[in-house]
């Protein structure tokens, strides 16, 4: 596959059609079910906002309107992984060269206001002191409380409709 701006798209997309045509066949086949098979919507929980960043520079796109296009190829939540450590003077020797936490957050920001929930990570115990933890998990929580709960949920799951989601 050759990447460009398309590639993060085309692979949702193609992932959410083969799985409805997946699930036609298998209902039109009478075949039993337990109930999930045929009828359950795949969540797509992928591309997180490293690669969004990456996606939307190769396609020429602002943030918004990437993300907004990943939401209508069928992507029903971010991964909050790239979040390494929210914490930009820890994040210069652990996670160097990837995405500041104003980009992080920027492309976080930018799921939710697309209607799409994320979740975050968080890698310590490594060099970090508590302190560093802390800013962390409190700007996960005062960006929760400025995009309101239900649509900046953190912790397990991380899948639009997985229970607990992200």
């Amino acid at each position: 596959l050759k990447f460009d701006g398309a590639l993060y798209p085309r692979l949702a997309a193609a992932i959410r059609d083969g799985v409805a045509a997946a699930q036609a066949r298998w209902r039109a086949s009478g075949a039993a079910t337990d109930g999930r098979n045929a009828t359950t919507p795949l969540a797509i929980h992928a591309f997180s906002p490293e690669e969004v960043v990456h996606g939307a520079a190769a396609a020429r796109e602002s943030i918004p309107a990437y993300v907004r296009r990943l939401r209508e190829s069928g992507v029903t939540s971010l991964p909050g992984t790239s979040a390494e450590i929210l914490d930009d003077d820890v994040r210069k020797s652990l996670a160097r060269g990837r995405l500041s936490v104003a980009r992080w957050f920027e492309v976080v920001g930018a799921a939710h206001d697309a209607g799409l929930p994320t979740s975050a990570t968080l890698r310590y115990g490594h060099s970090e002191a508590p302190e560093p933890v802390a800013r962390h998990l409190t700007q996960l929580r005062d960006h929760q409380l400025r995009r309101g709960a239900e649509r900046a949920r953190y912790g397990g799951g991380g899948v639009a409709g997985g229970g607990g989601g992200g």
